[in-house]
């Protein structure tokens, strides 16, 4: 009788991944004991597909999710499934978004058009 020991799932657990600069890139990534398994990525416990947003990628022992085009709403739990065992960790969305916006103020009232333009920049992403 031969017993062996029972090799981990995840031989590297996924990672929190902080994001300072919008737009970027998340990248999710972990490293399985089997060779090009099929898992399951999930957003706080909702599948994820690959498309326009998400870009899934495997190569090898190591599986990968990169989250496109960060924006706060992508903040939360990442999870990857393999086996019935699962790896979690977090998005912080912490980033500056170079966003200006432009006002403007019509003034009609003595039927001379002035025109007043302000101009603001948002230097950190708040939600």
């Amino acid at each position: 009788l031969s017993v062996s020991e029972p090799t981990a799932v995840f031989e590297k657990q996924l990672e929190d991944q902080r994001v300072t600069e919008i737009p970027s890139e998340a990248t999710f990534d972990c490293l399985l004991a089997e060779e090009n398994a099929k898992v399951e990525w999930f957003k706080n416990d909702r599948p994820i597909k690959k498309g326009d947003k998400y870009d899934i990628i495997v190569s090898g022992h190591v599986q990968k999710l990169v989250v496109k085009d960060v924006e706060g709403k992508d903040e939360g739990e990442y999870s990857v499934v393999f086996k019935n065992k699962t790896s979690s960790a977090k998005l912080i969305v912490e980033g500056n978004c170079n966003y200006i916006c432009e006002f403007y103020k019509n003034d009609n009232s003595s039927d001379k058009y002035n025109e007043a333009k302000y101009r603001c920049l948002f230097s950190k992403f708040i939600f």
